[in-house]
C-alpha cells in the first residue's frame, strides 16, 4: 500500500510531524504548505487565500501513484480537493492528532485559559468573540447576534466558512483514526462520525535506550514548550514549594520563562534525532498538560526507555500505558498534588526498578498493516 500524506506544517519539533516522518516510507510523498527542515519526500503546496490552491495541489500530485490519501491535519483543505480524489477511486483517511476538527483553538482551551466546557461543534467559533471587548455577554445572546456580527467581522466569517467546509469534508473521508479512546470520546460527542471511527494507538519506533546510572536522587525532566496548554507552570509552582535542594529539573524544548531556581536547568530545543541523548539525561518525565492530549509522543518514548512517568489526569497516559508500574497520575493543574506525587517518587526512589521498560507498543510495520487492513481490505 502506498500512502500520500498531508500535514499543514511539517516541523522538526512537532509530535504529529515526527509521526509523519516515521510513518512515511522513503518513496512516499508528504504534502505540506510549510516545512522547517529538508526532507526529500516533501512537496510544498501553495495557499490561495486561507485555503490550499486547488490547481497547484493537483499539479503537485499529477504523477503520484497512491492508494490512500492520509490527512494528518485538516487545516487549509477544501471539499473540492477531496471530492476530486474520490472520483479517482482514492481512499481518504484522517488521523486525529488534535482537536482541530471540533475546535479552532485546537487544544480545547478557551480565551480565558480554561478547558472549554462546550459546545465544541458548530458553535465553537463563539469563543473567538470573547476577544472583542464590546461583547462580554452570554453565549445565548451571542448566538442571536451572530448573523449580524458576521457582516462586520471578516475574521469571524472565515472561521464560519472553515467550519462549514469541515462538515462537507467529513462526507468524503472514509475513516477517522483516533490514537486513544479518550480522544475519540471527546471528539465524537460533537463530530458525530462514530460509524467511520476507529481507535488505533500510535506506534513507537525502536530507541537506543542507553543505560543511565541510578543516582541518590532522580533527575526530573519536561519535554515540550512553554505555551500555556502544556502545563509547565504547574511544574514550576510545584518546584517552588518543594524544599528538597538535591533534585534537578531539566526543561527541553522551546522554553521561554524567567528562572531563578538553581535546581531548574533550561536545556532548550533539540532535533528529534537526538531524543536518545535527551532520554539518557534524566530519570523521571513529567507530562503536565492541561488539555486532553490525544496521545503523547514523549510518554511513549519515556516509557520505552523505562523512565518514571508523572502525568496529568487529563491526558490519555493511563489508557495508553496501562499496567505500567512506573506511571504516576496527579490532578490536572493542581501543583500541590504534583508536589505530593514528586515526594512519593523521592520517597520510593530506592525501590524503583529503572531497568523495567514498557514494551506494549505497535511497531511502524504493524501500524501500517492495520491501515492497510482498514482501507484496502476489499481490494486484496
Amino acid at each position: 500500500m502506498k500512502i500520500l500524506h498531508y500535514i499543514d506544517h511539517y516541523k522538526d519539533d512537532g509530535g504529529s510531524s515526527c509521526f509523519v516522518k516515521e510513518l512515511a516510507l522513503v518513496d512516499e510523498t508528504i504534502l505540506t504548505t510549510k516545512s522547517d527542515f529538508e526532507d526529500g519526500r516533501v512537496k510544498k503546496v501553495l495557499l490561495k487565500g486561507n485555503f490550499l490552491d486547488e490547481e497547484d495541489f493537483f499539479k503537485k500530485i499529477d504523477k503520484e501513484k497512491f492508494d490512500l490519501f492520509l490527512l494528518h491535519s485538516l487545516k487549509f483543505l477544501t471539499p473540492k480537493i477531496l471530492s476530486e480524489l474520490k472520483k479517482r477511486n482514492v481512499k481518504i483517511g484522517y488521523i486525529s492528532h488534535d482537536y482541530y476538527s471540533i475546535c479552532e483553538r485546537v487544544v480545547l482551551i478557551n480565551n480565558r485559559n480554561m478547558l472549554c466546557s462546550g459546545p465544541y461543534g458548530k458553535n465553537c467559533i463563539y469563543c473567538y468573540m470573547d476577544k472583542y471587548l464590546f461583547i462580554p455577554i452570554t453565549r445565548q445572546i451571542r448566538d442571536l447576534l451572530f448573523p449580524f456580527l458576521l457582516l462586520v467581522l471578516k475574521r469571524l466569517k472565515w472561521y464560519k466558512d472553515r467550519k462549514n467546509f469541515f462538515d462537507e469534508i467529513f462526507t468524503f473521508i472514509d475513516r477517522i483514526i483516533y490514537p486513544s479512546k479518550k480522544s475519540f470520546e471527546i471528539t465524537d460527542r460533537f463530530l458525530k462520525q462514530k460509524e467511520k471511527s476507529v481507535i488505533i494507538n500510535n506506534f513507537q519506533k525502536d530507541i537506543d535506550c542507553e543505560k543511565r546510572e541510578k543516582g541518590d536522587y532522580p533527575v526530573f525532566a519536561f519535554i515540550g514548550h512553554s505555551s500555556y496548554h502544556k502545563g509547565l507552570q504547574t511544574i514550576l509552582k510545584a518546584f517552588k514549594i518543594l524544599k528538597n535542594e538535591n533534585i534537578k529539573l531539566l526543561l527541553y524544548g522551546n522554553i521561554k520563562i524567567k528562572n531563578k531556581d538553581k535546581r531548574i536547568v533550561i536545556k532548550g530545543k533539540f532535533k528529534s534525532e537526538k531524543i536518545d541523548e535527551v532520554l539518557k539525561s534524566f530519570d523521571v518525565l513529567i507530562f503536565p498538560s492541561i488539555w486532553p492530549e490525544t496521545s503523547g509522543r514523549v510518554i511513549f518514548e519515556g516509557a520505552k526507555c523505562g523512565k518514571v512517568i508523572i502525568s496529568s489526569n487529563l491526558t490519555a497516559a493511563k489508557e495508553l500505558l496501562k499496567g505500567y508500574p512506573k506511571l504516576f497520575i496527579f490532578e490536572n493543574r493542581n501543583h500541590l498534588d504534583l508536589k505530593s506525587v514528586i515526594e512519593k517518587v523521592l520517597k520510593d526512589w530506592g525501590k524503583i526498578d529503572m531497568n523495567l521498560k514498557y514494551s506494549k507498543f505497535y511497531s511502524v510495520e504493524i501500524y501500517r498493516n492495520k491501515l492497510e487492513d482498514l482501507f484496502l481490505e476489499g481490494r486484496k
